[in-house]
C-alpha cells in the first residue's frame, strides 16, 4: 500500500515540527529523519504547512494549491472584520443580473476550505440555476396544504404563527435569486461552517444571500424533490443558500441582543 504521507529524506532536517503538530500521531523521528508510523493519516496537511524545508507531501492532494504564508495578505484588522460581520444582511430582493459560473465557483471554494471534523471533507454542493422555478413548484403545494391545516387548527387553538398572511406563490421561497447552492452532508456542523464561509465570500463578491430553511425542511422529507436532485434516501440537504445581486441598500447596522456569556 502506498503511503499517504511522503517525506523526502534528502530535504528533511529532523526538526520534529511535523511530529509535534500531527493530530493523528502518525509520524516519528528515526535516525534524525521524520518517518511515517501508520496509515491513519487524516490528510489535514499540517505537516506540509509547518515543514520549513518543504520536505513533506501528501499523496493524492494537489500541491499546486499550496501557497507560502508570506505570499498571503496581511492579517485582517479586527475592527474592520467586526464591521464586516455587522454589515451582513439577509437579502430578499435581488436584481435580474445573472451570476457568472466563475463567481459561484469562488463561493464554493470558500466552503471547500472550511474546517471539518477529523478533516473528513464529506460535503458536496449542488448548484441550481435553470431549475429554480421547477423546485419551487414542487414545494409550493405543500406550503398551501400547511396553510389550510393551520387555518383549521387556528379556529380551535391560538397559534404562534398566522400563515394566512403569506402568499405562497412563485418567488416566495427564493425571492427570484439567480442561483441556489445546496450543501449536502451527513454532518450538520461541517456543512454549517462551510455555508457560513460561502456566505462571507459571496458578500466580498458583491452578492447577497438568503438561507431558505423551509425548503430544506420540506425537501428532505420529499422523495420527489430528492429524486429530482439526485439525492440518495440517506442524504440530506443541510442548507440552501440562495444568491443574487442585491436590489436593496441598507444604510446602517442593526442592534442585537447582548451575548449570554458565563465566565468560569
Amino acid at each position: 500500500m502506498e503511503e499517504q504521507i511522503i517525506i523526502h529524506g534528502e530535504s528533511c532536517v529532523g526538526c520534529g515540527l511535523c511530529i509535534s503538530d500531527c493530530p493523528s500521531n502518525v509520524l516519528t523521528l528515526k535516525e534524525k529523519k521524520a518517518v511515517v508510523l501508520s496509515e491513519e493519516c487524516i490528510k489535514c496537511g499540517h505537516c506540509v504547512a509547518i515543514c520549513p524545508q518543504e520536505a513533506v507531501e501528501i499523496r493524492d492532494l494537489d500541491k499546486n494549491e499550496i501557497k507560502p504564508y508570506e505570499d498571503l495578505s496581511d492579517a485582517i484588522d479586527p475592527e474592520q472584520l467586526m464591521d464586516f460581520y455587522k454589515s451582513l444582511r439577509t437579502i430578499r430582493k435581488f436584481k435580474t443580473d445573472e451570476i457568472d459560473d466563475s463567481i459561484i465557483e469562488k463561493v464554493i471554494e470558500a466552503g471547500r476550505y472550511s474546517s471539518t471534523a477529523t478533516n473528513r471533507q464529506e460535503i458536496r454542493y449542488i448548484v441550481i440555476q435553470d431549475q429554480i422555478e421547477q423546485l419551487e413548484d414542487l414545494v409550493l403545494p405543500k406550503l398551501l396544504n400547511f396553510q389550510k391545516i393551520f387555518r383549521i387548527i387556528g379556529k380551535v387553538i391560538k397559534l404562534k404563527y398566522n400563515l394566512d398572511k403569506f402568499k405562497f406563490e412563485r418567488s416566495f421561497l427564493f425571492k427570484d435569486a439567480k442561483a441556489l447552492i445546496l450543501i449536502v452532508s451527513e454532518h450538520d456542523l461541517d456543512a454549517g461552517l462551510a455555508t457560513r464561509s460561502m456566505e462571507l465570500m459571496s458578500r466580498t463578491l458583491g452578492l447577497g444571500g438568503l438561507h431558505v430553511g423551509i425548503f430544506t425542511a420540506i425537501a428532505n422529507k420529499s422523495r420527489a424533490i430528492k429524486a429530482k436532485l439526485g439525492l440518495s434516501r440517506k442524504e440530506k440537504i443541510v442548507a440552501c443558500l440562495a444568491l443574487g445581486y442585491p436590489d436593496v441598500k441598507y444604510h446602517r447596522t442593526v442592534p442585537r441582543r447582548k451575548a449570554k456569556v458565563e465566565w468560569k
